[in-house]
């Protein structure tokens, strides 16, 4: 009898990185299948400059992103940008003593309370499986991925997830 069992998936974290621990964290998490479905792209002219129109989905991303300091004090949203398949944004974790039930779990529990209560309040599942982080190294690298986070919508055209 043929074994048809999937290839073990290869972990992208930090082997023996404490992913519940205090610091600062770079997160993208794209859409299922990359389909554009929480924007579109929008050239602008000379007033407004190039930019990204919500969707619904969209719109109910952002309102998710935006409570996540409010529901849990202990965490807070640095910056994002929500792109038409993906969405980007540094998290803050305090790791406060009274460290609300997400930062338990730290980073993973972040973000699967993201995913599960945008894509149950769209009423479709948004996400692919997983996410990309990056552990935040120094001023220079916070900064760095500010901008980048800041300028994203202009560069949507050439971006990897275009």
């Amino acid at each position: 009898m043929m074994n048809y069992s999937r290839p073990a998936r290869k972990s992208i974290r930090l082997k023996g990185y404490d992913y519940t621990s205090s610091g600062a964290y770079f997160v993208t998490i794209c859409t299922k299948d990359r389909r554009h479905l929480l924007g579109t792209f929008v050239g602008g002219d000379a007033l407004v400059g190039p930019h990204i129109e919500l969707t619904h989905y969209g719109r109910t991303v952002e309102k998710y992103i935006n409570s996540i300091g409010h529901v849990y004090p202990d965490i807070l949203v640095d910056s994002f940008t929500v792109m038409p398949n993906h969405i980007h944004f540094i998290v803050l974790l305090s790791g406060s003593p009274k460290a609300a039930t997400p930062t338990k779990t730290g980073l993973p529990g972040i973000v699967n309370s993201l995913k599960g209560l945008t894509s149950k309040q769209c009423g479709i599942s948004l996400w692919q499986r997983g996410y990309y982080e990056h552990v935040v190294r120094g001023e220079n690298d916070l900064r760095e991925i500010r901008e980048y986070i800041a300028h994203n919508p202009q560069k949507w055209e050439t971006d990897e997830y275009f």
